[in-house]
């Protein structure tokens, strides 16, 4: 699982400023601490309510990788100081 920032202060983007556009099928590469490159495609994408309980969201008992990817969605919420929503995007090992 890797989580990242949507936006940052002021409105910059950040890491995951694109995630949203990611479709079933794009491919998703990560480098791993010994420097070889993983393939990944997306499965599927899924707005959460940002207090919702996704928990179980995340199992697997199928012993394959899997790579989700997380970060903000939704509406400003200026009072609880956050977005209203997560997007989780689900990655297959390729």
């Amino acid at each position: 699982m890797i989580s990242g920032h949507v936006n940052w202060y002021n409105g910059a983007y950040s890491i995951f400023a694109n995630l949203a556009k990611l479709k079933p099928g794009d491919k998703i590469t990560v480098q791993n601490d010994q420097g070889k490159i993983i393939s990944f495609v997306v499965r599927k994408s899924v707005m959460y309510g940002a207090d919702q309980d996704a928990t179980n969201i995340f199992n697997s008992n199928d012993d394959l990788a899997h790579l989700n990817l997380i970060t903000c969605g939704g509406k400003w919420d200026k009072r609880a100081k956050q977005y209203s929503q997560r997007l989780v995007v689900f990655t297959d090992k390729e």
